[in-house]
């Protein structure tokens, strides 16, 4: 092997990935479908988690994260709903702002019972021109490992993302 050269090559985003917390500096104040247990900041990677409170466990509970006014999503990353949560599988749905769905995009994370981990979505097939319409992402858990209602929710959400300039309106 004399003379060889190996280059290794690892593919980064062309961007630099951040991780959004919710109700902070690239996503406001989530909205949801059905009444919680805990905080809103209890969504974040690394607390406890929050839990909905649903009548039957058939129902689909519904989450909404509004993006703040300048942000832009240049490139999905990873979005995760993290263990310990009992989420078993979910679904994610790109809104513009009139909270209408943009294309037929739902993207299903994969089935966590199979693969023991985390339910996540790590491929977006997504146009890029479209990206520019998001305006909310919406998050629909279809069902959990045990029947229950959803437990102990956090939320990974990995993006690169881009502050525009916010413009004023003038009469």
């Amino acid at each position: 092997m004399k003379g060889t050269t190996v280059v290794s090559t690892t593919t980064k985003p062309s961007c630099e990935m951040q991780s959004a917390l919710i109700n902070d500096r690239f996503i406001s104040k989530p909205e949801f479908s059905t009444p919680i247990i805990g905080s809103i900041s209890d969504l974040n990677p690394g607390e406890k988690g929050i839990d909905f409170m649903v009548n039957t466990p058939s129902t689909v509970v519904t989450i909404i994260l509004p993006l703040k006014q300048n942000i832009r999503i240049i490139n999905f990353v990873k979005i995760q709903i993290l263990r310990p949560s009992n989420v078993n599988r979910f679904q994610l749905i790109f809104l513009n702002k009139q909270k209408q769905s943009i294309g037929q995009y739902k993207i299903l994370s994969m089935d966590s019972k199979q693969s023991l981990t985390s339910p996540t979505i790590d491929k977006f097939p997504i146009k890029t021109q479209f990206l520019k319409e998001i305006r909310y992402l919406k998050i629909e858990i279809l069902d959990t490992n045990d029947n229950q209602p959803p437990k102990q929710v956090t939320l990974l959400f990995q993006a690169c993302f881009k502050q525009t300039k916010i413009s004023q309106i003038s009469n």
